[in-house]
């Protein structure tokens, strides 16, 4: 008799598997994200914003810039946790499989980082392979690390920093150059900003997912247990931070030592952490009513291709903004730009739903997956 996929050793998970919960989550960091970075590419290398821009980026600040990258840094370690549950359930060996994922979503990274030079995915890959000898700590322990983790940056920021790119530069290549120059221009800037020990600062989120992700917590989190008093101080806590750090920052820059400066952008990422955290509670809290399910099954289907979706994010977002493209590039902004990112998301939104209900995974997941399994996974759901 043949063993269901789902079953076999090292297979990946299968839709009935899955954590409804966790995808709608995905879903919801995928559109949030775009919403940040159409910002950063139809802006990236002008002058500080002016009209509407300028008084919607303290809003984009508050309540999405940061708060989608960290979301998704907890739901890579809840995915770490629940990959590794369901090896150690199966009698599968865990490592293998699990260092070549993150090999093929380096390589991946490294590709993408051609059009998006602060890309996040070569990142996540290098400091995935950190959770390894954490699968078999004690809580106590695993609580230990992340406390370490969210220090370390701003006690090592001084080794090694990147220098900021030259704006007029920079400008001039987003908006007129040829798809060629852009390349290199993007490739000299995330060769610069390698070495930036900001790129430690998801490990931390990675470790707090693992904890949420051993096994009862992450039932108790998707019951929405406790979740009800507790999104409001992470909404209150996470915006009251950031506001405080943000106007210390603007208003008084003379009063922060350059010493303490990385401790204000750690501070600022636990701020956009606990925002992130209270868009999860509020979204697991709906969840909890079938008519939110049906609602939001749309964003289910974005986040079981969230690979996928945030690569094309980056395709369009630059072909209609850079010089190669359309050159929307600086008459575009935040404000003015949303009603295009909700064109687009909403586009993605019915495109996933059609594609899901025909395949099992994203196109880029597919490629993942064979890649990472060493063989083609079945792609097209039986009927």
């Amino acid at each position: 008799m043949t063993t269901p996929l789902s079953r076999r050793p090292n297979a990946p998970v299968s839709a009935t598997d899955r954590v409804l919960a966790l995808d709608v989550l995905r879903g919801w960091a995928v559109g949030g994200m775009l919403v940040v970075n159409f910002g950063y590419f139809s802006q990236q290398g002008l002058a500080p914003r002016a009209g509407a821009d300028a008084l919607g980026r303290p809003l984009v600040q508050l309540l999405a810039d940061g708060k989608f990258w960290t979301l998704f840094a907890v739901l890579f370690g809840i995915g770490f946790a629940m990959q590794l549950e369901r090896a150690t359930t199966r009698g599968a060996a865990f490592a293998p499989v699990y260092v070549r994922r993150l090999l093929i979503l380096f390589l991946i990274g490294l590709v993408h980082a051609l059009l998006h030079p602060l890309e996040i995915l070569h990142r996540y890959a290098l400091l995935g392979l950190l959770l390894l000898p954490l699968r078999t700590v004690s809580t106590r322990a695993l609580i230990t690390v992340g406390i370490a983790a969210l220090v370390a940056p701003p006690v090592l920021y001084g080794l090694a920093v990147g220098q900021p790119p030259e704006i007029a530069e920079s400008a001039r290549v987003y908006s007129e150059a040829g798809l060629p120059e852009l390349l290199s221009h993007n490739l000299a800037r995330f060769r610069r900003d390698a070495i930036d020990i900001r790129v430690l600062a998801p490990f931390p989120y990675f470790v707090l997912g693992v904890y949420l992700g051993r096994r009862g917590r992450l039932q108790a989190l998707t019951d929405g247990g406790g979740l009800a008093h507790a999104r409001w101080w992470l909404l209150g806590l996470g915006v009251g931070l950031q506001a405080a750090i943000l106007a210390l920052v603007v208003a008084a820059p003379a009063m922060v030592p350059t010493m303490a400066r990385p401790l204000m952008l750690t501070l600022l990422d636990v701020g956009n952490a606990l925002v992130g955290l209270f868009y999860a509670a509020v979204i697991v809290l709906m969840l909890k009513h079938a008519r939110w399910q049906r609602r939001l099954s749309g964003l289910a289907s974005v986040g079981r291709m969230a690979l996928s979706n945030y690569l094309l994010q980056t395709a369009v977002a630059t072909t209609l903004l850079y010089g190669y493209g359309a050159g929307l590039h600086g008459r575009l902004g935040i404000v003015t730009g949303l009603p295009l990112v909700g064109l687009i998301f909403l586009v993605q939104v019915v495109a996933s739903r059609w594609w899901i209900a025909r395949f099992r995974f994203g196109p880029a997941e597919w490629l993942w997956r064979s890649a990472t399994y060493g063989c083609p996974q079945p792609l097209r759901l039986e009927r």
